[in-house]
């Protein structure tokens, strides 16, 4: 058995190794954290400037519709003035019995 009080003999070495694998693990944290930041920072201004092309796009399409309405209402309801009526019967009424 091996005496509870003996410790093991570190070399200058093994420190310096463990060190450094330290730092190397810390430096590569610190570059995910940074990718992930720099990421999110692009996607927040890809959304911001989508937002405000949505915005400033929808009272351009709301004009173009007013226009529309305005200036031939019976295009809006699908009816052309003057078109022949079609073809297909009224339905018939249902009798009870």
């Amino acid at each position: 058995m091996a005496n509870r009080n003996s410790r093991q003999i570190i070399s200058p070495d093994d420190r310096g190794e463990g060190w450094r694998r330290i730092r190397v693990g810390l430096t590569g944290l610190a570059a995910i954290l940074l990718l992930i930041g720099f990421a999110s920072a692009m996607l927040s201004r890809i959304t911001d400037q989508a937002a405000v092309t949505a915005q400033t796009a929808a009272p351009a399409q709301k004009n173009a519709a007013k226009e529309t309405s305005n200036d031939e209402p019976m295009a809006e309801l699908g009816v052309v003035p003057g078109a022949p009526e079609s073809d297909v019967p009224a339905p018939a009424a249902q009798t009870r019995r």
